[in-house]
């Protein structure tokens, strides 16, 4: 998967690349899917599933298991938090239910 981030502009959406590779001299990286749907609502499920019950995860740990920006990460955490699916705890952030 490729993903951008740019600090002044909305990052362009994600694609998946593929390694094709007819021979030496034509290997090359070929789009194989594009990112569809509420790239946030996608977040909120990928955090979601990194939260196994009973298990907590610092901002910092889910940041580096999901690749994602800092700021999009707390606002997914935000709106988590709000709706009651997951908790902050000190020592991280934990699923509710």
């Amino acid at each position: 998967m490729l993903s951008s981030e740019h600090r002044a502009a909305p990052a362009a959406p994600t694609v998946t690349l593929e390694l094709v590779a007819g021979d030496a001299a034509t290997t090359h990286l070929e789009i194989v899917a594009e990112a569809r749907g509420d790239q946030q609502g996608s977040l909120q499920e990928q955090v979601l599933a990194c939260l196994e019950p009973g298990k907590e995860l610092t901002r910092a740990r889910l940041r580096d298991l999901l690749s994602v920006q800092n700021q999009r990460l707390g606002e997914a955490l935000q709106t988590l938090e709000r709706a009651g699916k997951i908790r902050r705890s000190a020592a991280g952030w934990q699923r509710v239910g």
